[in-house]
């Protein structure tokens, strides 16, 4: 029978298709198997500029697989993680340039994240970013996973890229999420693929001994079962898409990180494409076709954006731009946008 890192290396040519459809620009695969060694598997550039390939080591955004780390330093705060405390949740939160819109002091208006993060730190009396650090990052081995963007002379980190609509990526601002800062609980954390397979290794072995010795987690019995079938996020920020399933029952990991929004869902179908081989699946999905459909569904709704743009625009509405100076909140007060006049040189804009 043909070995497993033998069947996975057939994917490539259709993870390179599932890559050019939706414009990316890099890609990382892991997979853990227990008993096996690990298989790694990259396609394309972090810097596509420079033309420096991608690795298993390339520190990425993780987005909101961050929750993950979040949920071990709590244990279990049930109600403030799930969606029964009627906070609001999602990304409105990100400016045009992934800048923070939302001050600091205003965070428990927006997101059940940033609660949990100042329980951590009243209980711990330490920060989140330290209790994490202390509870999973150093223990687990994790060597290349920060709470925040890693430092600028950090080796082997992305680039970030969104894609333009002919399918070309276009360098972008970074996330500027994370520790000390509104967002960062949620999906502030920068890892690698390598280090992430470290920490899901290290939970399933942990659930699969029910928290004895070997687990470097208390009360994970009571976080995982052995017997949960799946266990699966997929997640993106601008810059970065990722994707992963635990299933602790058969000690099996896929996790798949990327360096890019593109035009489909590329990096969970991937995943699931590398999925299906490990488990040798039976019938398999056309992930190619899907891929296709969504592309051209995502290019026509730029068109449709501008469109609507467009429309909006009253003839004749023009105004001095002194009289758009000031604050404004949009209907439900989760937003606002401040307007004011910068002097360059001598005229205002």
């Amino acid at each position: 029978m043909t070995s497993l890192p033998h069947r996975l290396d057939g994917l490539r040519p259709k993870i390179e298709e599932l890559m050019l459809i939706a414009g990316v620009s890099g890609v990382s695969i892991g997979v853990y198997v227990e008993g096996k060694a690990n298989y790694y598997a990259n396609f394309g550039y972090r810097d596509v500029k420079e033309k420096f390939p991608i690795t298993e080591q390339t520190i990425l955004p993780i987005c909101s697989l961050t929750k993950f780390f979040i949920c071990i330093a709590l244990g279990t705060i049930e109600d403030i993680l799930s969606d029964r405390t009627g906070m609001s949740r999602g990304t409105r939160y990100l400016g045009s340039e992934n800048n923070m819109l939302i001050a600091h002091k205003e965070t428990l208006k927006f997101t059940r994240y940033e609660l949990a993060g100042l329980i951590i730190d009243k209980v711990s009396r330490l920060p989140w970013s330290q209790v994490v650090a202390g509870i999973a990052i150093r223990p687990w081995g994790m060597q290349r996973t920060y709470t925040k963007h890693s430092p600028t002379s950090t080796p082997n980190a992305s680039k970030e890229y969104n894609v333009l609509n002919e399918g070309t990526p276009t360098e972008i601002h970074p996330v500027q999420a994370g520790a000390g800062s509104f967002g960062g609980l949620s999906g502030g954390m920068f890892s690698c693929v390598e280090d992430l397979l470290k920490a899901y290794s290290t939970i399933m072995t942990g659930v699969n001994n029910r928290g004895g010795k070997q687990s470097a987690i208390k009360q994970l019995e009571e976080l995982i079962s052995a017997r949960t079938r799946r266990l699966h996020a997929n997640c993106s920020l601008p810059g970065a898409f990722s994707a992963v399933t635990m299933l602790p029952e058969l000690r099996v990991a896929v996790v798949v990180m990327s360096n890019a929004q593109g035009l489909e869902d590329y990096a969970d179908w991937i995943h699931q494409l590398v999925l299906e081989e490990v488990l040798d699946a039976s019938p398999r999905n056309d992930y190619i076709a899907a891929a296709k459909t969504s592309a051209s569904a995502t290019l026509q709704w730029y068109p449709k954006t501008l469109e609507a743009l467009e429309k909006m625009k009253s003839a004749g509405n023009s105004r001095p731009l002194a009289e758009y100076v000031g604050t404004y909140w949009n209907r439900k007060r989760y937003l606002k946008i401040d307007f004011s006049l910068a002097r360059e040189g001598k005229t205002l804009s």
